[in-house]
């Protein structure tokens, strides 16, 4: 296969196993009401499949892609990040994208990732093959849990989605957090501009999650966004719903509720990240005493599992 072998450099014979993904399923909550709402698919890389994922993740990274809206997956991104980008805001509009990565494309992508290496200009189906085999989720579009998927969700998003958006958002600041859309700014978002940016969604083969979609004024009171808080004047801060929802998380992993265990480490990520070291209110301290516990318990099970 060309992609794999003079791309990625990497010769199946000596992976030791073939490629696969295991599914299985996650309980999704919500972290402001504690609702638990569906169950979310995920699909986790055998250690071949890995292997081709970091080759693939470090090979997209050196193409050093310009993602001007993009904040999130790449070293240095995080849900703080991308706040920051917004601090100076008063008027704001958020969109979530239903099931994003089933949205995607892989003929699409391929032709998207052929754009970026001249390497790759006449071999749009050989690329769209690889992507297929060990991209591409059972259930359509890429699948979520494997390791490249968000780079490859941000290249395909960069010229289809993001593009447009941040050409019609000018004088406006837009970001893009995977599949949260953020635009802010000092004068209030229009309906025209709200309905123009759900067509380019809606063009780029994606669908708005209409439930979730708010126009906020931060006047009127603090906002939340991916966890973040913010209120106007530019401070930052854990939401109370979100110490809940992490405290809910890191109780039913102590108590042997190991679906939650890659929740409970991006939702401590986001929580150490805002509260940094200095100054933590007692709430925030007992937060990480929890976690220090989760941790050892992991370290310990890690250790017992070792030959």
């Amino acid at each position: 296969m060309f992609f794999l072998t003079e791309i990625l450099g990497l010769d199946l014979l000596l992976l030791g196993e073939t490629p696969a993904f295991r599914s299985f399923s996650i309980k999704d909550r919500n972290p402001v009401s504690g609702v638990y709402k569906k169950n979310r698919q995920l699909e986790a890389p055998n250690h071949a499949m890995s292997i081709i994922h970091g080759r693939l993740i470090r090979y997209l990274r050196s193409l050093q892609i310009q993602l001007p809206y993009a904040t999130a997956c790449r070293p240095g991104d995080s849900p703080l990040k991308n706040v920051e980008n917004h601090r100076n805001s008063r008027f704001f509009f958020l969109l979530d994208l239903r099931s994003a990565y089933r949205g995607v494309d892989m003929k699409m992508l391929a032709e998207a990732l052929c754009r970026e290496d001249a390497r790759l200009q006449e071999h749009v189906p050989e690329v769209q093959e690889f992507l297929e085999q060990y991209c591409r989720s059972q259930f359509g579009g890429l699948a979520t849990g494997a390791p490249a998927s968000p780079d490859l969700f941000n290249l395909y998003c960069a010229s289809l989605l993001d593009e447009p958006i941040g050409s019609r958002t000018k004088g406006w600041t837009y970001t893009r957090y995977l599949d949260d859309l953020t635009i802010s700014g000092d004068m209030p978002i229009s309906r025209k501009m709200r309905e123009d940016i759900r067509d380019i969604v809606g063009r780029a083969g994606f669908d708005v999650n209409h439930t979730k979609a708010q126009v906020l004024d931060l006047r009127k009171g603090q906002i939340a966004i991916n966890g973040v808080g913010l209120e106007f004047g530019g401070r930052i801060f854990v939401p109370r719903s979100y110490v809940t929802h992490v405290t809910g998380l890191l109780h039913a992993a102590l108590l042997g509720d190991e679906s939650v265990r890659f929740q409970v480490e991006g939702a401590m990520g986001v929580f150490k990240q805002i509260t940094g070291r200095k100054n933590q209110n007692r709430t925030e301290q007992r937060v990480l005493t929890l976690y220090k516990k989760f941790r050892r318990g992991t370290q310990y099970k890690r250790k017992k599992a070792m030959p």
